[in-house]
């Protein structure tokens, strides 16, 4: 959410519409992680620091919520982990750039821009779970990504009509649709989390409907963030 960083996994699945290839995907990337970094040490985020976002899945419906809890219970025991308050949890689909480097009267032309690129684009739905994780985070997988990368296509588009050169949203080749719900909260063995995970993976997976993406303000508290919605991009039904 903040610079430029390598995306996790590194590379895409080998299916952007088979669910069961993109969770698998998901789950031996993480296998994989020996260590977990703070995910507090990020490059320019300090708190009270704030930047602007394309975000879905702000506001999870009742199974969606439920398997929330039931994960974050899973883990409530788990040593090192900052857990995501249910009103924070997002699926970022594209970074806008620093609250700093963008005058307040460009959000409604970049929100103008993304009704514009999204006119024809209508509401999908992804499946939230199983549990994985990344190199600093535990989280979802969401499946599949057809649609998803398409909506960062045209977001990231409209930013860039907006801000041209001044912005730097990252290609859709970086974009790994993911939704976090706890952070890692100093460097860690990754082992413990991994075996912690695995033993939620039998949650059963929850669907969300993608019917609006949002221009949001986010800021870095001490160690969680602030979603404030601004602008809403509706998706035809």
């Amino acid at each position: 959410m903040s610079g430029r960083s390598a995306p996790f996994p590194l590379t895409p699945p080998g299916s952007l519409t088979d669910v069961d290839v993109i969770r698998e995907h998901d789950w031996a990337a993480f296998q994989m992680v020996d260590t977990l970094a703070e995910h507090w040490d990020r490059p320019g985020w300090r708190p009270g620091r704030a930047s602007y976002h394309w975000m879905v899945l702000t506001r999870l419906g009742a199974a969606g919520l439920n398997l929330l809890r039931h994960a974050q219970a899973g883990l409530a025991d788990q040593p090192g982990l900052d857990l995501i308050a249910p009103d924070a949890v997002h699926l970022t689909v594209s970074r806008v750039g620093w609250e700093s480097d963008i005058p307040a009267e460009q959000l409604p032309r970049i929100a103008a821009a993304g009704r514009a690129h999204c006119a024809d684009l209508r509401q999908f739905e992804v499946e939230v779970g199983p549990l994985a994780g990344s190199r600093g985070a535990i989280r979802f997988s969401i499946a599949p990504w057809d649609d998803l990368l398409r909506l960062h296509d045209r977001l990231r588009a409209a930013t860039l009509d907006v801000l041209g050169e001044s912005a730097t949203p990252a290609p859709s080749s970086a974009f790994r649709p993911h939704l976090g719900i706890a952070y890692s909260g100093s460097a860690q063995p990754a082992r413990p989390l991994v075996q912690a995970v695995q033993a939620l993976r039998h949650l059963p997976c929850a669907r969300e409907v993608v019917a609006a993406a949002e221009l949001v303000r986010l800021e870095r508290a001490d160690r969680a963030y602030l979603v404030q919605p601004l602008h809403t991009v509706r998706l035809a039904s």
